[in-house]
């Protein structure tokens, strides 16, 4: 299991994170925004996107591959300055743990 997702000015942004074929990570719908005013609604949140789980997803080629998903959602002109300005975070799970970094 993993789940990537950004604070940004008391707001949290939690997509969907697939495994693409390939085996790498893609963030994807459904993306849940919402602002955090104390530690339940992150909670809410990430529990919300880990049930969702990790979809396997086709492996897009360059032709098709996607915008990424947080350009929809960060509000900034550019996805870079939404990265230079938020935290990310990611969470995984191995041998029954959780490993939050």
């Amino acid at each position: 299991m993993y789940c990537s997702f950004h604070l940004r000015k008391g707001t949290a942004f939690v997509p969907t994170t697939a495994r693409t074929e390939a085996g790498y990570w893609m963030a994807i719908e459904p993306v849940d925004v919402r602002k955090v005013e104390n530690p339940e609604t992150l909670r809410s949140m990430l529990v919300a996107a880990i049930n969702r789980g990790n979809p396997v997803v086709r492996t897009p080629t360059r032709d098709n591959f996607p915008r990424p998903i947080m350009e929809r959602y960060c509000g900034l002109k550019s996805l870079s300055a939404f990265e230079r300005t938020a935290s990310c975070w990611a969470i995984s799970q191995h041998d029954g743990q959780f490993h939050i970094y």
